[in-house]
């Protein structure tokens, strides 16, 4: 969603925070812009409603010398998409500049109470608050800092927030309060740098043989720069020192390779994502458990698992509970984090709670995170970001390790979790002797002929595109699965409708005939999820309803599989590995559907409309 960047120090300041906004663009955004404060003091804007890379057209950015400034990506809340409603956003004075992360919740308020006192609004967002808050709060006799202090307590809502004062000799403030996003802090010897996402850190590191060490901010704690350096406050303004953690940043460039897409080049890499996601648990050459990296699992009885995520990665969690429920013997529960942060909670720690995000930045599973961590329970994560903050909120921390995912709408980051969450399932039926040794080597053999599997699968791409072009003409799909073939209907539904904006639903097939059967006709798509299982010949049934009703069918169904040729429309065919392991195969074929179709319709596959990579508000 929204990025943050700033910077003061030595260097010209527009052409290192233009950088930074490009490293985050793939977040997602509908408009950016930068303010830079000049050697006299004044605040200079320039703004877009198109790329980052335009800002660099903007002569007003660019010709003044200025060592200064703020910049963000926004993705709209309040306010549609235009010049006058993308950071940063000034005060009537023109001597605040702020940019924000986050929703104000009682910014109605707070905005007919500044227009009583005289404010005057140029934009329908809720961020620009912010500047007039400081500003009348400045007019009342506090320095800049101090006022900056006060949006502890009168914004609700979680929020980052970053401003910057109109002087000769300028500060830069950053606060977080709640969860919408983090705030790295980037020290240097005159200055520093401040940004939402560890990747645009990397434009200020470059020429300097500064330690790369980053502070992260706590919520409600406060980070000022300064010519002389960088300071952090409490919200009662009580100076504190905060622990500066060394970072290795790689500044390689994430290069499409040659594909047309990043969302195509990471369906393709994901042969490699298994081994990735696994080689910091199992120890391969021996088939055993890498213990040392496990130790909250191995160390602890738990009588239940919670799963939460948001999206694709709470699709891997409805996958994942059956994992926990048969390989390792525990009643495991599966909830979305926006639905669970608000429910009444049943944890302990007797509790394992796993967090599932490719970010770890999501809002919503962040703060249900801090509130099960508040109540006892035992939570881990598992995300592709170190350092992030569901990383720091949790007690151990199993990373992804598959680079990073541009496109929006997952792919190998899904392939990525489920791989952990089956090996975290297998190890704690070995801690508990639910699983017999053999048991265990025989499902760590699974993982380890994941990757050939898989790639077997890709190079069925062309055969997967000749059905996307026999469908792509209908505007409602139904995707149909049983028991862990459910979620991965889901899923492809979800694919579909993020990048090509096409109506879909997934559904349990045993749900079919409660509501969904009403819309079967020749115009509707069902995708039916048919691999080999106990509940197959129910899923065959289903098959046969719709066809009944005159329902265009494709089936997804093992390579061995022959008997639906002459009954459906169109065949899917995978290889057959285990019941456990089949979501991760056949999840692959609808991510190529998805893609094939949207690319027909002319979509912005790696950037759809309104989506972002990391949401960091609710």
């Amino acid at each position: 969603m929204c990025g943050i960047a700033a910077y003061l120090g030595t260097e010209q300041a527009f052409p290192l925070l233009s950088l930074a906004l490009e490293k985050l663009e793939y977040r997602g955004y509908d408009s950016a812009g930068v303010a830079v404060v000049d050697a006299d003091g004044e605040i200079h804007l320039t703004k877009t409603i198109n790329k980052v890379e335009s800002l660099c057209r903007n002569d007003s950015g660019i010709t003044m010398v200025s060592n200064v400034g703020i910049a963000h990506t926004r993705w709209a809340t309040h306010g549609s998409p235009t010049l006058l409603n993308a950071h940063p956003h000034i005060d009537c004075d023109k001597k605040i500049s702020v940019v924000h992360n986050g929703i104000i919740e009682n910014f109605v308020e707070l905005k007919n109470q500044l227009i009583q006192q005289g404010h005057e609004f140029a934009s329908e967002t809720d961020s620009e608050v912010i500047a007039h808050l400081l500003e009348q709060q400045m007019k009342e006799g506090l320095d800049f800092e101090r006022a900056f202090l006060t949006l502890n307590h009168s914004l609700k809502g979680s929020q980052a927030i970053v401003a910057v004062n109109a002087s000769k000799d300028p500060i830069i403030c950053a606060l977080r309060t709640g969860y919408a996003g983090g705030l790295a802090v980037f020290p240097d010897h005159k200055g520093g740098a401040i940004t939402s996402d560890l990747s645009a850190i990397l434009p200020f590191l470059k020429g300097t043989d500064v330690k790369p060490v980053i502070a992260f901010l706590e919520p409600h704690e406060m980070a000022t720069i300064s010519s002389q350096g960088i300071t952090y406050k409490d919200e009662n303004a009580t100076p504190i020192v905060k622990n500066l953690i060394s970072i290795s940043l790689s500044d390689n460039v994430v290069e499409k390779k040659g594909y047309d897409h990043y969302m195509l080049k990471e369906i393709m890499e994901q042969s490699d994502s298994v081994l990735a996601a696994t080689k910091d648990l199992i120890d391969f050459s021996s088939l055993q458990f890498k213990n040392e990296n496990l130790t909250l699992l191995g160390n602890n009885s738990f009588n239940k698992v919670l799963l939460i995520g948001c999206g694709t990665s709470l699709n891997a969690c409805a996958v994942a509970q059956t994992y926990f429920e048969e390989l390792a013997n525990l009643p495991t529960e599966i909830y979305s984090s926006s639905e669970f942060r608000y429910k009444k909670k049943f944890v302990d720690d007797t509790t394992l709670v796993i967090a599932v995000g490719q970010s770890g930045e999501t809002a919503d599973t962040l703060s249900a995170m801090s509130e099960i961590k508040s109540l006892g329970a035992r939570l881990v994560t598992v995300c592709n970001t170190p350092g992030s903050q569901a990383d720091q909120l949790a007690e151990e921390s199993y990373f992804m390790n598959c680079g990073m995912e541009v496109g929006v709408a997952s792919t190998k980051t899904f392939i990525s979790s489920l791989s952990i969450l089956y090996s975290l399932a297998i190890y704690i039926g070995s801690s508990t002797g639910y699983l017999t040794e053999e048991q265990v080597k025989h499902n760590i053999g699974d993982i380890l002929s994941l990757p050939g599997i898989i790639s077997a699968t890709l190079k069925k791409s062309d055969s997967f595109k000749v059905i996307s072009d026999h469908v792509n003409f209908s505007n409602n799909f139904l995707f149909l699965g049983r028991g862990n073939n459910y979620p991965i209907a889901v899923e492809g539904a979800l694919k579909l409708k993020e990048i090509s904006y096409i109506h879909a639903e997934g559904y349990a097939a045993g749900e079919m005939k409660h509501g969904p059967i009403a819309l079967i006709d020749e115009n509707l798509v069902t995708v039916a999820i048919a691999t080999n299982s106990n509940l197959y010949d129910k899923m065959v049934s289903n098959i046969k309803e719709v066809k009944a009703r005159n329902g265009l069918v494709v089936a997804l169904v093992n390579e061995s599989n022959n008997s639906l040729d002459n009954e459906v429309d169109f065949v899917i065919k995978v290889p057959e590995v285990s019941i456990h392991l089949a979501p991760i195969i056949n999840v692959i074929p609808l991510q190529f559907l998805s893609y094939y179709i949207a690319l027909e319709r002319g979509c912005n596959i790696d950037q759809p409309r309104n989506l972002a990579k990391s949401v960091t508000v609710e």
